[in-house]
């Protein structure tokens, strides 16, 4: 079983989260009501924020680089927004990039989450510090079909925040389950899908390997 309930140094990426939340604030001025004014650095609390290195993935940018993922809140004109961020960086090079993010609008009811799931990596997060309803979820656990396990369990920062890579190809067109756990260990929900095209089990299609 992974532990990956890591701690840092941590990179701060609070500019480049401003920059890109600006960037859809612009873009997607319909689906989503945005602040008036830009983001800046100030308005980010970050709830939570966990940094692997030395990873091992499939995505051959960032392998035997390093990952952070945090959940970060801000709230403008009355306003809460939020999401799961996820950087990278190259192995042994100091920078950290934006590789993915879920912001936009977050409702203080159930805190703060975030969900990614992409053909070289999953990141699942969420938070209670900013719930008025905490949430029962203790643990999540992704397990891969040849028995790999990852795990996370919420920490004093009141967040779960888990990085599941996939480290191999043969996982990557596969199926993987995600467990969330309360604290006694027992199994509230459960989701079964499968990575790679989206699109069933490996026969159902074809994907050249890069």
């Amino acid at each position: 079983m992974r532990d990956n309930g890591l701690a840092g140094p941590h990179p701060d990426i609070r500019d480049q989260i401003c920059d890109m939340a600006n960037m859809l604030a612009g873009e997607h001025t319909e689906q989503i009501v945005w602040p008036a004014r830009p983001f800046v650095s100030e308005d980010l609390a970050i709830l939570g924020q966990r940094t692997w290195n030395d990873i091992t993935t499939i995505n051959r940018v960032i392998d035997r680089g390093g990952v952070s993922a945090l959940l970060v809140s801000a709230e403008i004109e009355g306003k809460q927004y939020g999401g799961l961020i996820m950087a990278g960086r190259k192995p042994d090079d100091e920078n950290w990039g934006l590789m993915g993010a879920s912001f936009g609008e977050a409702g203080s009811e159930y805190g703060v989450r975030g969900n990614m799931v992409g053909p070289d990596y999953q990141c699942i997060a969420f938070s209670n510090s900013t719930a008025r309803s905490p949430s029962d979820v203790h643990a999540i656990e992704i397990e891969y079909a040849d028995g790999t396990l990852y795990r996370a369990a919420q920490e004093a920062d009141g967040c779960t925040i888990l990085f599941a890579p996939v480290e191999r190809w043969e996982q990557k067109d596969n199926q993987v389950e995600t467990r969330y756990l309360a604290p006694d260990g027992t199994i509230i929900h459960t989701e079964t899908r499968w990575l790679g095209a989206g699109m069933g089990p490996p026969e159902n299609h074809n994907e050249e390997q890069p």
